[in-house]
């Protein structure tokens, strides 16, 4: 029987112990993939860096670059140092890297101690920062108890004054803000910039934001000053409305006006009262187009006559206006008459004028 035929010199070369061979590539490609991830190299990311007081009695007043003694924004360039594999976690922390630097004193820190970023994984290391140094002031942590100020405005209907602060209750009226001690005595409390505008009853009452502004104008922006947890960021405030009306007095004619009927005999007005008294109060405006209008004849009280020869009397509640004659800045519920009782008898013409009472 005929010998198998033996492979090649060149092919036992390639072919020859292939499992070997295929294990020694997996190792040397997981090798290469170990090599690459943990080669060191350099790469920069933008953090944001706090800089606060680890004494309790004190709290950063002010930070700033030296040199330019311009302010700290919090904004630092990091270059860190470390394997690739570590470099892209760090890109993908979450929350993202940031540094945490305590001080006990007014100094000047170095933002490259690596200490400031406790959050950097092992083996990462700070190489550089830019800037590389901050200037930290420290001043007294203290907290004031701030009035309340007016800072809105409100724009009520013609009827009312617009409000001072007089006529304002607010609840509380009080708030604690803490912050450096030598910024809290030109820190105020006001409401939030608010125009209430047309409302048209005696008192207002809603809740209204609260913001921090310097005496000197603006909103306050030191990030250390603030309401405290104990106190609310909102006011309740009451406005009690003062009446911008004013009063005046008319002399308003009478008419007596007589049923539709015609039929009836000629009738004949005796012992009536010709005019009355009217005292109301209105905005400005509006009285001074009611005396226009008495001037002009354009305004009388009618008075329905329902019974003739017997005097009557009638309560100025049964006075009747022409829709639309007065005003609409005369307030209806200050209208008083003198006098409150008018009377008036009507005869028959033919009725001696000898028998009127």
């Amino acid at each position: 029987m005929p010998r198998p035929q033996q492979p090649s010199s060149l092919a036992r070369m390639f072919l020859g112990n292939w499992r070997n061979k295929g294990t020694s590539m997996v190792f040397a490609v997981l090798i290469w993939f170990f090599a690459f991830n943990n080669t060191k190299q350099e790469e920069t990311f933008p953090i944001l860096v706090q800089i606060k007081s680890s004494d309790p009695n004190q709290i950063v007043l002010q930070t700033a670059l030296p040199g330019s003694k311009a302010p700290f924004d919090s904004s630092v360039e990091v270059t860190l140092k470390g394997p690739r594999n570590l470099l892209k976690a760090v890109s993908l922390l979450s929350p993202p890297l940031e540094g945490f630097f305590s001080v006990d004193s007014s100094q000047t820190i170095k933002l490259q101690n690596g200490s400031g970023y406790p959050l950097l994984p092992g083996g990462v290391t700070v190489e550089g920062t830019v800037p590389t140094e901050v200037v930290v002031e420290l001043d007294l942590l203290a907290k004031r108890s701030i009035p309340i100020e007016q800072g809105f405005v409100g724009s009520p209907s013609p009827r009312f004054r617009a409000p001072t602060r007089a006529d304002m209750t607010f609840e509380p009226a009080t708030v604690e803000v803490r912050g450096p001690a030598s910024l809290l005595d030109s820190v105020r409390v006001s409401i939030v910039q608010t125009t209430i505008a047309g409302w048209d009853e005696p008192v207002w009452e809603g809740s209204l934001p609260l913001v921090l502004t310097r005496s000197q104008g603006g909103p306050v922006q030191h990030r250390e000053i603030y309401i405290t947890e104990k106190s609310s960021r909102e006011v309740r405030v009451r406005i009690d409305l003062k009446s911008a009306l004013e009063e005046d007095q008319f002399q308003i004619p009478i008419r007596l006006s007589f049923a539709s009927d015609t039929n009836r005999p000629a009738l004949r007005i005796t012992n009536a009262d010709e005019q009355v008294t009217l005292t109301c109060r209105g905005t400005r405006e509006s009285l001074a187009e009611l005396h226009q209008l008495v001037k002009d004849g354009a305004i009388s009280i009618w008075i329905e006559v329902t019974e003739t020869g017997t005097a009557k009397e009638v309560h100025s509640s049964k006075f009747q206006w022409a829709e639309g004659q007065i005003p609409a800045g005369i307030e209806r519920s200050s209208m008083t008459f003198r006098p409150d009782i008018v009377i008036y008898k009507v005869v028959l013409e033919s009725e001696d004028e000898g028998t009127d009472e």
